[in-house]
Order: C-alpha cells, then sequence, then structure tokens
C-alpha cells in the first residue's frame, strides 16, 4: 500500500487511492467532497480550491498499517535491505533499525549509525530476533501538528500524545507529562481496552439487528404494498361494477325511451303516407273528371273530394315530431367525481412499538427467596435465576401482530448478565422454535427495572394461537433479579387481548402468570 492515508471515519487508502477519489468527484460535479467507499461518509476539504494532491498529503497518515506492512516485510525469507531496496539495488540485510523497521546490509547499517537523526536508533542484528519478537517501535506515529516530531509523550492532564513540539510550546504547564510508552502501559493494565472492545462488540451487534430488521422492513414493506394494490384493485372493481351497474341500468332507460318515441313516429309517418295515397289519387280523380266529364259529373265528384278533404283536415295529426333526447347529469356527479378523486386515502407512517406489562407493580426490595451464607450471614434477595431453572409464561392474542421484543428484569448485583430468549410456537403436533437470542443485560439500560430485549426482526404472530417466551441464564454463576408480581392473566393493549397461561407443569417454570419473571413483550399492530 502507497502510503495509507485516515479518513475521518477511520478508513484507510492509500495515498493514490484518496487523490483519485478527490479527482473523481471534482471532474463529475466540482464538489468540493467525496464519499468515503466502504461506509459513505463525506470528507470535505480543508480549504477552498485545494489541490487533489494537497488534500491527500494533509490526511493523517495511519502509522498502524505503516506498521504492520514493514512488519509484513520483515518476515519475507530473502530478508532484502530495505534502503537499497527503495534505489533498485538489491543487497541482503544483516540488521534490523527497531526506530524505524527497516532491514540494514553493512554498508546501510554503517550510514545509518553515522547519520547524526539515526544515530541513536536502537539496531539489531537479525540473527539475534525471533520470529515472536514484537517491534512496538514499528508503530511509532508522526505528530499530526509538527509533521516531522514523531510521537514520544504523553500529556496526561489532556489524555493526548504529543512530540516534544508539543509540550514545550502548547502543554508546557501542564502537571503530569509522561513517555507514551508508560502511558501505554498505564492504559493497557486497564480495563479500557476490553471495555472498547465490548463496547464495539454491541454496537455490532447492535447494527447487526438494525441491519436484519431494515432488510425485514424492505420485504414486509413490498409485501404491504402488493397488498395495498390488491385491496385498490379490489376497491376499483367495486366501484367499476356500480359504474357498469348505473350505465346499464341509464342506456336501458335511454333504449326503451327510443323505442317508444321510434314508434310513434313511424305511425306517424304510415298515417301521412295513407293520407298522401288517398290525395294522390283524388288528384287523378279529378283531373279524369275535367278530362272526359261533364259539367255535372265535374260538380257531383268535385262535391265528394270536397267532402271528404273537410273530413280529413278536421282529424287533427300533431305535425310536432321532431324529439329531442337529454341526458341530464345529476348535481351530486361533481361531488361523486371529487369523493372517488379522494375516496381512498393513502399513508405510510412509522409503526408505533407499544409496551405490555402484565405485573401491577414490581419487587426490587421484597425478597422471595433468601439464601443465607454460612460464612458471612450475607442474605441475598430477589428472584434466583441459574442454568437449571426454566422462567417461562404462554400467551395468546387476540389479533395478529408484529412482535419486536420482550421486557425482562435486570440483575441485583448491577452486574451484566449473559441470558438466552426463546419464543416458541405451539402446536397440537410439536414445539417450534421461531426466535432465539442470546443478549447481555445491563442495569443501566433498564427503565422502571425492566430491560429492553429485542428481537432481530419483527416476528408475525397469528391469533389464537399459544406462544411461548423463555428466559433463561446463559452462564454458569446464578444470579438474582427484581422479579413482578400481581400479574395479570388478561391484558388488553391497544385493543389487543393478551392472554397469559402458565406453561404445563412438565417444565416445571419458576414463573407463573401471577409472579415472576418477563413482565410484558413489546409488539407493533398491522
Amino acid at each position: 500500500m502507497n502510503t495509507p492515508k485516515y479518513l475521518p471515519c477511520l478508513h484507510t487508502f492509500c495515498e493514490c487511492c484518496v487523490v483519485t477519489l478527490i479527482t473523481s468527484g471534482l471532474e463529475k460535479e466540482n464538489k468540493q467532497s467525496f464519499l468515503c467507499p466502504i461506509c459513505r461518509s463525506p470528507v470535505t476539504s480543508p480549504r477552498e480550491n485545494c489541490s487533489p494532491e494537497d488534500w491527500a498529503k494533509q490526511l493523517p497518515k495511519n502509522f498502524l498499517i505503516i506498521g504492520l506492512i514493514e512488519g509484513e516485510k520483515l518476515k519475507r525469507p530473502e530478508k532484502p535491505c530495505m534502503s537499497c531496496e527503495r534505489l533498485d539495488v538489491q543487497t541482503t540485510a544483516a540488521f534490523l533499525c527497531l526506530e524505524c523497521a527497516d532491514t540494514l546490509c553493512d554498508i546501510c547499517y554503517n550510514c545509518h549509525k553515522s547519520n547524526k537523526s539515526s544515530s541513536d536508533h536502537e539496531v539489531k542484528p537479525l540473527s539475534s530476533i525471533s520470529k515472536k519478537e514484537k517491534f512496538p517501535k514499528a508503530f511509532t506515529s508522526s505528530c499530526s501538528v509538527h509533521t516531522s516530531e514523531k510521537i514520544k509523550l504523553f500529556c496526561m492532564d489532556h489524555d493526548i500524545p504529543c512530540c516534544t513540539m508539543c509540550i514545550s510550546i502548547t502543554h508546557r504547564k501542564c502537571d503530569e507529562i509522561v513517555t507514551i510508552e508508560d502511558a501505554a502501559k498505564i492504559f493497557c493494565s486497564t480495563t479500557e481496552v476490553d471495555n472498547l472492545k465490548q463496547r464495539l462488540e454491541n454496537h455490532s451487534m447492535r447494527y447487526e439487528t438494525l441491519i436484519n430488521r431494515s432488510t425485514y422492513s424492505l420485504s414486509d414493506l413490498e409485501t404491504q404494498c402488493k397488498m395495498r394494490m390488491g385491496e385498490v384493485d379490489t376497491m376499483c372493481k367495486i366501484v367499476i361494477q356500480e359504474v357498469q351497474n348505473f350505465k346499464a341500468k341509464r342506456k336501458s332507460e335511454l333504449q326503451k325511451i327510443y323505442e317508444e318515441k321510434k314508434n310513434v313516429v313511424e305511425t306517424v309517418k304510415v298515417s301521412f303516407k295513407n293520407r298522401k295515397k288517398a290525395i294522390d289519387n283524388e288528384v287523378k280523380i279529378m283531373q279524369a273528371v275535367i278530362e272526359n266529364a261533364s259539367e255535372v259529373q265535374v260538380m257531383i265528384e268535385a262535391k265528394k273530394i270536397t267532402n271528404h278533404l273537410n273530413e280529413q283536415e278536421k282529424q287533427s295529426t300533431s305535425e310536432n315530431f321532431d324529439y329531442r333526447m337529454t341526458v341530464k347529469p345529476p348535481k351530486e356527479l361533481t361531488k361523486l367525481t371529487e369523493i372517488l378523486q379522494n375516496a381512498c386515502e393513502i399513508k405510510c407512517d412509522l409503526r408505533q412499538t407499544y409496551l405490555l406489562n402484565r405485573f401491577l407493580n414490581t419487587n426490587p426490595v421484597q425478597q422471595v427467596r433468601s439464601k443465607i451464607n454460612a460464612t458471612n450471614k450475607k442474605k441475598l434477595m430477589g428472584w434466583n435465576m441459574s442454568l437449571t431453572p426454566l422462567n417461562a409464561i404462554c400467551f395468546i392474542v387476540s389479533e395478529e401482530i408484529y412482535l419486536t421484543g420482550i421486557l425482562s428484569y435486570g440483575c441485583r448485583n448491577l452486574t451484566p448478565c449473559k441470558v438466552k430468549v426463546q419464543l416458541k410456537e405451539n402446536t397440537d403436533d410439536n414445539v417450534h422454535v421461531v426466535s432465539e437470542i442470546k443478549t447481555t443485560l445491563k442495569v443501566e439500560n433498564s427503565e422502571n427495572c425492566t430491560i429492553k430485549v429485542e428481537l432481530p426482526y419483527p416476528l408475525l404472530l397469528k391469533k389464537k394461537v399459544c406462544y411461548t417466551v423463555s428466559i433463561s441464564l446463559n452462564e454458569a454463576e446464578g444470579k438474582y433479579f427484581d422479579y413482578g408480581a400481581v400479574g395479570k392473566s388478561v391484558v388488553i393493549c391497544e385493543g389487543v387481548r393478551f392472554k397469559f397461561e402458565n406453561v404445563p407443569k412438565k417444565y416445571n417454570s419458576r414463573t407463573k402468570v401471577f409472579q415472576g419473571q418477563i413482565p410484558g413483550l413489546m409488539f407493533m399492530k398491522l
């Protein structure tokens, strides 16, 4: 790795790669920042218009990685001289500088010892160094303020490593200054390293749980989306069916009116045709009489036709047969459209986690079982838990819910305790373990004497199915816990009915409905 550099997020990349990342960001979006390729944390420029090379140079070196790389070089069987290697010259090393972590040939050894800046370095023959020997000086860091100076001292007042320049300028008034080696011995003799490792493990487990829950949440969100789309389809089918029914009914009414008026107009039309035929015939008669008959016959026929025509004229036939068909939308149609547009309110809110407690009170002081030590007569009070006894309770829910965790009690002696929590589904045929968690209960995380134990991801519980939740100590030494009393067998929380029952006698559970462990549950509604 070419000059390992720390990013603010503590991820390490070589200087060349950092320059490439910065250049890429400047070329694409002209940003004075870039994202860590691993954790996507932003890294901002130290100043305006800083070149990628200067920016990368100003990032702190990771001397731990540098030391590890140099340490790996020392493991090479050929043992070349590292000083000569930098000049592309191949020579065999005979010495090791513990300060620089460089292997040296005879010539470079003499130069190293004669150089003023390295004359006081501790140098050993390679033949005298065992494979298991550590080289802590190889991890010596340079001062972040005075880059040419090595970190050699530690200010106990400010709890910060320093170089000699820092001590003489910034920390000259501080009372307690020790060597970096002495500070390291003091630090490593405490529990801080173990505590830090435990904190890191706890955070890692926490984020692993959150990753599992978010993975489940993504899957659940997709499932919900498909379900809700199905509900929208169902609602639309109902609306469409009603619209189709409305359409069929109104079209049937229109067809009926059309047929009625059509018959009226056709009847009138036939009547007009018949009258026209009669008149046309009378016109022919008059024409024939005028041309061929006497005046007497003309008069007689004319009188007949006149009387007939008068009779026809007396028959009133409406000549208004031009119908206008209209469809008048109801006034509510506009409102109906608005109702349809807003008929379905779609929301996506965070589910609320509810806490259910089945005990009316918690007993952090009262004695459940006493154990008298014969030597010091000390009385240990509380709920005794060890590897053997089971603490379990059965419960049934009235509707489907998501179980997100359980509540537990803390240990009396205020020390962390390792426990195992199981959730089982009880059927007629067998008992199926749905989820199992091994965790550490810490009293400092408790609220009202109870500690939340979250499941890796929410579990869907079916209604009217019996589930068993159990908690047992996962370490050899027994512990004393707080406990609950005056337990309720039926608890209604947020409209969900929880019915608690004792587990079968064959399991020999010390926890019962009326008192014991497992004070409550954490759940979300569907």
